[in-house]
């Protein structure tokens, strides 16, 4: 009775070692399509097919995002465009120029040939939720229309979740997506500045479903 248990022990052991070896193995081979859906979860941005009347490039990275944005504005995708950001880059602060994020996103939006007079500045707001109460703010008595949002395609699902709950209405809104330049999307796990911006969207994801 008790060889027979024992081997009815091993059996059961057998199989959980081989499903489970099976399972790691499948992890293996997939790993690549299973990583890039996580990419593509966060990114929700799309190409603009109409004309946006504003164009919000969000603070936090005044390289990418403007040039983007400054692509689209002379493509006529959008007519005006918003920078945001009260925050002092800490590049910047380091060579003593003392720009907040709206400002350093203006002076390029400028040197990428986008006419100041096109240009809407508001240098606060240190997070997305701050950003919607300032866009709030500064039009609560301004014909609205569409809004185009601007910024990383790992923000752009979060963003358009703040924006659509705590902005006030537009007669339409959207999010486009900014390629990064400092890493592959396709293979954003092999490079440090890639895992660092997927992993933190995560953990921003998960704080703003607790947070607001």
């Amino acid at each position: 009775m008790k060889e027979k248990l024992k081997r009815t022990i091993r059996k059961k052991r057998f199989w959980i070692l081989a499903v489970f070896s099976l399972m790691l193995l499948g992890v293996y081979f997939f790993r690549v399509p299973v990583l890039q859906s996580f990419y593509g979860y966060l990114n929700v941005g799309e190409m603009p097919t109409q004309t946006y009347d504003y164009g919000l490039i969000l603070g936090g990275e005044p390289l990418d995002r403007p040039k983007a944005a400054a692509d689209l504005y002379h493509a006529g995708k959008v007519k005006k465009l918003i920078c945001t950001g009260e925050q002092i880059p800490r590049a910047l602060e380091a060579v003593g120029m003392m720009q907040t994020e709206a400002e350093a996103t203006k002076t390029r939006l400028v040197n990428l040939n986008v006419p100041e007079t096109d240009i809407l500045m508001l240098s606060v707001a240190t997070s997305t939720r701050e950003e919607a109460d300032a866009v709030n703010t500064e039009f609560a008595d301004q014909k609205r229309g569409r809004l185009l949002i601007i910024t990383t395609e790992t923000h752009t699902r979060r963003a358009l979740k703040v924006f659509k709950e705590y902005s006030d209405p537009w007669d339409e809104m959207a999010v486009y997506g900014v390629k990064p330049t400092s890493y592959e999307s396709d293979i954003w796990w092999k490079n440090e500045f890639g895992f660092l911006a997927v992993f933190e969207e995560y953990v921003k994801l998960v704080y703003y479903w607790f947070a607001y």
